[in-house]
């Protein structure tokens, strides 16, 4: 297959994700939200770094100032810390590609995002060179009364080269796999609503990948979306959607340790039970076509966020653990093992 063109990469990075921060505050009476969400599998070290605004509800409003999460697990296993900047050293621009809290950038290079990362209180450092190799899939859904009015732009595949300093040991990483996904709209945490989302790194072939998205109510007993995507070679291979799958969940995982983040609202959410499953699959058909998604939960970390729609505490967890997927698409056998990064969110 013809491989992908850079410049053609490049256009489609700068005319897709850019930041879609409006001038002014939200006329639906929830706040908007814009978040830049990056994934890299380094070898022993997985880091998740998210660049977020919010505008907050207009009863409570707040200055719209981005933030840094950042999520790094190796041999220690999670920990999570979170970057705030004054308003004149935090933002994502609107109209631009990429963002900045304090010393910690992203920004856009040709077909290419460069991360930078000097945080205050983490004893992590990077720069990173983060290459696409996927079409990038502007997922667009439509806001509904029942689901978070949100929109994503996912680029399931890329490759990550520079180096990552944690605990003050260098380690270089050259063309590791990452994932970025854009996510933007209006609407309020702690509504009926949960969602479940992950992405994966295989092993055994780097030219498979997939995202898979959940939307549910509260209680989780009725999907409001779902889906399951699939790239080869950097392009769409298949997509199942709606009753097309079938998502079941089984047991609940109790980790031995739970870091919670920020940790100034770790007593508002004492303890260590989650609603995570031990075991997540996925079943899809369409047509002649056949995909199980297999995920099994191994370490998770809990984002806390005070909800908008009450007193209570909205529960985001970041899980990583084995995942496989198996099936046929267009008569071509799939079997592929790798690791796994869902997030699963608790109203």
């Amino acid at each position: 297959m013809k491989p992908l063109d850079p410049r053609r990469l490049g256009s489609l990075l700068g005319s897709l994700d850019f930041n879609r921060a409006p001038l002014g505050r939200s006329p639906r009476g929830t706040g908007f939200k814009e978040w830049l969400y990056f994934g890299i599998g380094a070898g022993p070290i997985e880091l998740v770094v998210c660049f977020a605004t919010s505008d907050g509800p207009p009863d409570r409003p707040v200055p719209r100032v981005a933030r840094m999460l950042l999520f790094v697990r190796d041999a220690r296993g999670f920990r999570g810390f979170v970057e705030r900047a004054a308003p004149e050293h935090g933002r994502l621009p609107g109209g631009r590609v990429g963002a900045f809290v304090n010393r910690n950038a992203v920004h856009r290079v040709g077909s290419a995002l460069e991360l930078t990362l000097d945080p205050e209180r983490a004893p992590l450092k990077a720069e990173l060179r983060l290459s696409v190799t996927s079409l990038p899939a502007p997922l667009h859904q439509s806001p509904r009364p029942d689901a978070p009015g949100m929109n994503w732009l996912v680029i399931p595949r890329m490759t990550a080269t520079g180096w990552i300093e944690l605990d003050g040991v260098r380690h270089a990483v050259d063309e590791a796999p990452a994932y970025h996904d854009h996510n933007w709209g209006t609407f309020d945490f702690g509504h009926d609503f949960t969602w479940e989302w992950g992405y994966g790194f295989f092993e055994t072939d780097a030219r498979w990948s997939f995202v898979m998205v959940r939307f549910a109510d509260a209680a989780r007993s009725r999907a409001l979306e779902q889906a399951l995507f699939l790239w080869r070679d950097g392009r769409p291979a298949r997509s199942l959607t709606g009753s097309e799958l079938s998502v079941r969940r089984e047991g609940l995982l109790r980790p031995v340790r739970l870091p919670k983040v920020p940790g100034a609202l770790r007593l508002l959410a004492p303890g260590t039970a989650t609603d995570i499953p031990a075991s997540y699959a996925v079943t899809g058909a369409l047509g002649h076509d056949r995909l199980e998604l297999a995920f099994t939960p191994e370490d998770a970390l809990q984002l806390l966020i005070p909800s908008e729609a009450d007193e209570r505490i909205t529960r985001i967890h970041e899980v990583t653990g084995p995942v496989r997927i198996a099936g046929s698409i267009a008569g071509e056998r799939i079997h592929q093992r790798g690791r796994g990064v869902f997030e699963f969110l608790a109203a």
